[in-house]
């Protein structure tokens, strides 16, 4: 796994979930979506790259079915937990 040396502090979040059965955090930021384990390190950031339709991210939604529903800048997303896949 790519070891993320920018801290978490380095990101202007705007809205943050914490899966409890996968004890992990799941941040909507300006920059991208960022995965992170308890203790807030970065297990990975997900950009347009990944494919987002955008990186500033409003808000997070599960669905309890597997997926976050996310609202950018440039309409919705819905990400599959595990595939580690964007659906716009």
């Amino acid at each position: 796994m790519k070891a993320y040396t920018t801290p978490i502090e380095e990101f202007t979040v705007t809205h943050v979930w914490f899966d409890s059965s996968q004890k992990k955090y799941w941040i909507g930021t300006i920059q991208g979506l960022i995965e992170a384990d308890e203790q807030l390190r970065i297990l990975h950031h997900y950009t347009m790259n990944e494919g987002l339709p955008n990186h500033y991210i409003y808000a997070l939604q599960p669905d309890g079915q597997g997926h976050i529903w996310i609202s950018t800048n440039k309409g919705l997303s819905k990400f599959n937990i595990n595939a580690r896949t964007f659906r716009n």
